[in-house]
This record gives C-alpha cells, structure tokens and sequence, in this order.
C-alpha cells in the first residue's frame, strides 16, 4: 500500500495518520476534525430547528391577531394532553433508531477506523443548486467532495483502492492505492 500525498490533501491527512488508520486507530488530529464537524453539523441543525419554531410562533402570532385568539388559545391548551404524549413517543422512536443505528455500526465496525477494500465506482448526482458526489465500495455510498472525485474519476477503475472510515459516522478519514 502506497501513501499517495494528491489523497493526503484532498482528504486531509498525513502519513502518520495513515499508519493510525491502518491498525484501526483515529490519530489526535482526525478526532478532533470529526469532534469539530460534528459540532458544526447539530449547530446547523439546532439553528434550524430554532428557525423553523420562530416562523410557527410568528405565523401563530399572526393567526391570532387577525382571527380570535382566545379560541385557538383554547384549542391549543385543550390539545396538549394530547399532543405531549404524541411527542414524546415520537421523540422516543427516533432515540431508539438511532440507538440501534449505533449498535449494528458498533457490531459490524467493532474498530474506530475500517478498512473499506474491493472494487469502487464513482456516482455523480445533479441537483438544481449543486451536485453531489459518492463513492461506492464494500456496499457502502460515501459522500466525497468535487475535488477528490475528480481526482478519482482520473484514476483506472482497476486499480484497488483502500477507503479508511470513522466506523460510527461512516466519514473518510483516508485513502490509498494497493499498488507500490
């Protein structure tokens, strides 16, 4: 297996990283990158949520100053013995999935990192605002950047490549070519 330093800068790591990956450990740097996007990603999430909520309450707000407010005032605290319950269960069912979501990775990625092997094709999907792009290899769809699948589209479709991911969020934290 060969360190190749086009992957190195495009997927972000270093050799020594590379060495990590290999034995099915995350180094320092790649844990603190995945801890980073994380954060980043339930930011946007909880900003979004917070949004969504803002432009109910606005439009509730509104609702109520052009309708009778008291009615759905009402309405609204005669439904909640009602809608608590259905809350929570449907909160409850999203825990449980993505519990069990967690345990079936831990059971079939039992190391941080996983070494992906075989044979891998490129998929490329259009979309009105921007594309998105994948790569497929051991029954797994990743989400790669523009940049890394035009590198990858250049390369020989024999050429056996080595995709190492953070077994629980299935990101890649490297890759390399079988060949010397």
């Amino acid at each position: 297996m060969a360190f190749d330093p086009r992957f190195a800068e495009l997927f972000d790591f270093t050799d020594d990283e590379l060495r990590a990956n290999r034995v099915g450990q995350l180094a320092p740097r790649q844990k603190a990158k995945l801890a980073q996007e994380d954060t980043q990603e339930t930011l946007d999430l909880g900003c979004s949520l917070f949004l969504l909520l803002a432009i109910a309450f606005i439009a509730l707000v509104i609702c109520g100053l052009i309708f009778n407010i008291s009615t759905y005032a009402q309405l609204f605290l005669d439904s909640l013995p009602f809608l608590i319950p259905i809350g929570l269960l449907f909160g409850g069912v999203i825990l449980y999935v993505n519990y069990m979501g967690n345990r079936e990775r831990r059971q079939k990625y039992p190391m941080p990192v996983t070494a992906l092997k075989g044979e891998w094709s490129l998929e490329k999907i259009e979309g009105r605002a921007y594309d998105r792009y994948y790569i497929h290899i051991a029954g797994l769809k990743l989400k790669i950047l523009m940049m890394p699948y035009d590198l990858l589209r250049k390369l020989d479709p024999n050429i056996h490549l080595t995709v190492y991911i953070e077994s629980k969020s299935q990101k890649i934290v490297a890759v390399e070519t079988d060949e010397e």
